[in-house]
C-alpha cells in the first residue's frame, strides 16, 4: 500500500499546496488564471509536441486504446444522459452537463502527473490519445446536446454553435501541437537538441504547475453549489466510468477488436477513474449547472485520492493482476 501512496500522494500534496496558497490569500484569482493559461498554452503543448514528434507514429497511435476509450465513454455518456433526463428530471442542457462531469476526465492536469509516476514510458502518449478522444469526440457531442436543449431544438443555430466550438478547439495550442507533431513523427525528422531541450524543460514544468492550478481552482470555486445530487456525478465519474471502460474493453477483446498490453489496460482504467477536467464548472455555468458542477468537482477531486489509491492497490493485487493477465 505504501508503494501505491507514493504514486498518488505527491500528486495530491501539490494539489493541497495550491489550495492552501490560494485560500490563504498568498495568490489571487488573477495569478491562478495566469498559471492555468501558461500550462494550457505553453507547457502542455510543448510536452505533447515533444512526446509525439520524437517517436515513430506506430509507437504513438494505439487504435485499440482509442476504440475502447471512445466507445466506453459514449456508453457512459448515453447512460448518464438518460439517467439524468428520465430519473432525476434534469432538462436537456443540464443533463448534458452532468454527463460531461461523468465522462470527461482531467487527463492533462491530474492524469498526466499520475501516469508520469505510474507509467512513465507511455505517459505522454496516453495524454495525446486522451486529448484526441476528449476534444474531437466527447466535448463536441456534449456541447451539441447542451446547445440543442438551450435552443429548443433549432438545429441550425445549434450546429452553428458546435461548428464554432470545433473551430475554437482546432485553434487551441494543444490541438495545434498534436497536428504539428504528427508530420514530424511520420517523416522521422530528428529535432535538434537546441529545440528539444527547451521543450523538455517546459514539459517538466507542466507537471507541478498543472497540479498546483487544480488545487488553486478548487479553492476559488468554494462550496457554494452544495447539493446532494452532485454526488451522482461523483459516483458516476470515479466508480462507474472506469467499470464501463474495462467492461467495454473486455467485450472488444473477446471480439478480437482490441488487444492492449498491460500498461495500456491500466492506463485505460485509471483514465476512467480521474476526476472531471478543471473547466467543467465553467462550461456547465453556461447552462445553469455551474454551482452543482463546481461542488461535484471539489468532492470528486478530494475523493479521487482515496479512490485512485484503492484502484491502484486492487489492480496491483492478485485479483487485478489475474484480470490483466487474462486479457
Amino acid at each position: 500500500m505504501l508503494d501505491i501512496i507514493s504514486i498518488t500522494g505527491p500528486v495530491f500534496i501539490i494539489i493541497a499546496v495550491g489550495f492552501a496558497a490560494t485560500k490563504s490569500g498568498l495568490l489571487n484569482e488573477a495569478d491562478i488564471r495566469g498559471v492555468g493559461r501558461f500550462v494550457l498554452v505553453i507547457a502542455l503543448p510543448a510536452l505533447i509536441f515533444r512526446a509525439v514528434a520524437i517517436r515513430p507514429m506506430s509507437e504513438v497511435i494505439e487504435p485499440g486504446y482509442v476504440l475502447a476509450y471512445a466507445l466506453g465513454s459514449f456508453v457512459m455518456l448515453a447512460a448518464a444522459y438518460l439517467f439524468s433526463r428520465r430519473i432525476t428530471g434534469l432538462d436537456q442542457s443540464q443533463a448534458a452537463m452532468r454527463s460531461m462531469g461523468m465522462t470527461c476526465p482531467n487527463s492533462g492536469f491530474i492524469g498526466f502527473p499520475v501516469f508520469l509516476i505510474l507509467l512513465p514510458d507511455i505517459a505522454a502518449q496516453i495524454l495525446a490519445l486522451n486529448f484526441i478522444v476528449e476534444n474531437v469526440m466527447l466535448v463536441p457531442i456534449l456541447l451539441l446536446l447542451a446547445e440543442q436543449g438551450r435552443e429548443n431544438g433549432h438545429y441550425g443555430s445549434v450546429w452553428k454553435t458546435v461548428l464554432a466550438t470545433l473551430s475554437r478547439l482546432a485553434r487551441t495550442p494543444l490541438m495545434i501541437a498534436i497536428a504539428l507533431s504528427i508530420p514530424v513523427s511520420l517523416v522521422g525528422f530528428e529535432i535538434p537538441s537546441v529545440v528539444e531541450r527547451p521543450l523538455a524543460l517546459l514539459a517538466d514544468v507542466a507537471v507541478g504547475a498543472s497540479l498546483f492550478y487544480v488545487g488553486a481552482m478548487l479553492a476559488i470555486l468554494g462550496l457554494t453549489g452544495m447539493n446532494s445530487q452532485a454526488i451522482v456525478t461523483v459516483i458516476g465519474k470515479l466508480v462507474i466510468h472506469p467499470l464501463v471502460l474495462i467492461g467495454v474493453y473486455i467485450g472488444l477483446f473477446a471480439l478480437g477488436m482490441a488487444n492492449l498490453d498491460h500498461p495500456m489496460i491500466l492506463a485505460l482504467v485509471v483514465t476512467g477513474a480521474l476526476p472531471a477536467f478543471s473547466v467543467y464548472p465553467i462550461l456547465a455555468g453556461n447552462y445553469g449547472y455551474g454551482a452543482e458542477a463546481g461542488f461535484a468537482l471539489i468532492v470528486m477531486t478530494a475523493a479521487s485520492f482515496f479512490s485512485l489509491t484503492l484502484l491502484l492497490y486492487l489492480m496491483n493485487g492478485a485479483t487485478g493482476q489475474a484480470l490483466i493477465h487474462a486479457l
